[in-house]
């Protein structure tokens, strides 16, 4: 399957000393979440920032549009397909980006759902309120995505 990703990704360090990755690829996040808590993986040893958190999230296909992408993304790495559960419709802000080549997209479901982890992507994942972000080590800066998020009234 072709991808967008055939340029190798660049690694970063910001004003805070966090590490980044800009890629000149498009991306997508998902974020799952249900009564105020929004769904994170722990990546495996066979993907970057390994042993980190994240949300699910991943590069476009070819001719994928990003709604397509984020759900594809979401059910590849947690077996979770979001057309099977009822969503709540919210608009919210799309949150930040570092190098604005990610978008997010949002899923509020009335009920947790069942996780399936695919293990060569995740090896863990946990429910998140803004105040355990502190606690655990993130990737591509998704904390600040899931404050932005959580904090959106």
């Amino acid at each position: 399957m072709n991808r967008f990703n055939n340029i190798l990704n660049k690694e970063i360090t910001d004003t805070e000393g966090k590490t980044h990755w800009i890629s000149p690829s498009a991306s997508v996040d998902s974020l799952l979440v249900v009564s105020g808590f929004v769904l994170v993986t722990k990546r495996s040893i066979y993907m970057t920032n390994p042993n980190m958190w994240c949300i699910p999230c991943g590069y476009m296909d070819w001719n994928e549009d990003y709604l397509r992408g984020a759900m594809r993304e979401l059910h590849e790495e947690t077996g979770v397909d979001v057309r099977e559960h009822i969503i709540t419709n919210k608009d919210y802000n799309r949150p930040y980006s570092i190098n604005g080549t990610a978008l997010q997209f949002v899923f509020e479901l009335i009920q947790r759902p069942e996780i399936k982890l695919e293990p060569k992507e995740c090896i863990d994942y946990k429910w998140v309120s803004c105040s355990m972000l502190k606690d655990l080590e993130w990737a591509f800066g998704h904390d600040r995505v899931i404050s932005i998020l959580l904090n959106d009234d």
